[in-house]
């Protein structure tokens, strides 16, 4: 999109919805320091590499303000590694975190709303220490989560459509209900190093893409039960 248009439809928005988008770096000092009425915030973006000042910022207490937001996009190397994430507001439809600083999301995040999940490089260990349903999840992307061992349960994302486990080096088991993700068209565990089994592939037969490729340990071609005839790429 040219620049000039794309700060025509920017003018626009904010025009219209005033601080409810926020995503001008100038205008993020204001929202953590309570300058602007957070309980109306409905899209919040911070750009990759954004420099916080020194003062300490207790992200999760901000969080809690905006009960309304639906998008949260923060660029990769915004906060600290050390920064621990213990709360993301229930309303969240559209999550992309890349470099997410915490070892899981949030105990007390119900993301039952959740339609995007894309934590890419992130320091997940597990997605959440118990289980939670995310009914209308289409997009998971944990791809580069270095320090992911194990899948979630795919049980409780009955919608999803896309799952990328792309990069995952350390990834060692993937749930048995993986195999039973009907809605699932595209599966990439491109690089997963560590990957000696899958699952039975039971009821996919949604699936196009299938990528394997690099998974060196990987003992066996998954068992296929019932038709996977869109199955385009492997």
């Amino acid at each position: 999109m040219h620049n000039m248009i794309r700060e025509m439809g920017e003018m626009v928005i904010r025009e219209e919805y005033g601080n409810n988008r926020i995503w001008l770096p100038k205008e993020v000092p204001d929202l953590l320091k309570g300058k602007l009425i957070t309980e109306k915030v409905e899209s919040l973006c911070i750009p990759k590499g954004y420099n916080f000042e020194d003062d300490p910022v207790n992200y999760s207490n901000i969080f809690k303000r905006m009960q309304s937001l639906q998008v949260l996009i923060i660029g990769d190397g915004t906060f600290s590694s050390e920064c621990a994430i213990t709360y993301l507001p229930s309303s969240l439809l559209f999550i992309e975190w890349q470099g997410y600083p915490s070892i899981s999301l949030p105990e007390s995040f119900e993301p039952s709303e959740l339609v995007v999940l894309h934590l890419e490089r992130s320091r997940l260990v597990e997605l959440w220490p118990i289980s939670k349903k995310l009914s209308n999840l289409k997009y998971l992307d944990l791809g580069e989560s270095l320090g992911l061992t194990k899948t979630p349960n795919f049980g409780d994302m009955p919608n999803l459509e896309t799952l990328n486990l792309n990069g995952c080096e350390n990834l060692e088991e993937v749930h048995p209900s993986l195999g039973h993700c009907r809605m699932l068209t595209d599966l990439n565990l491109h690089g997963c190093h560590k990957l000696k089994k899958l699952p039975k592939f039971v009821a996919m037969e949604s699936l196009e893409f299938l990528s394997l490729y690099k998974c060196t340990s990987l003992e066996e071609f998954p068992e296929i039960f019932g038709d996977m005839r869109r199955l385009s790429i492997l």
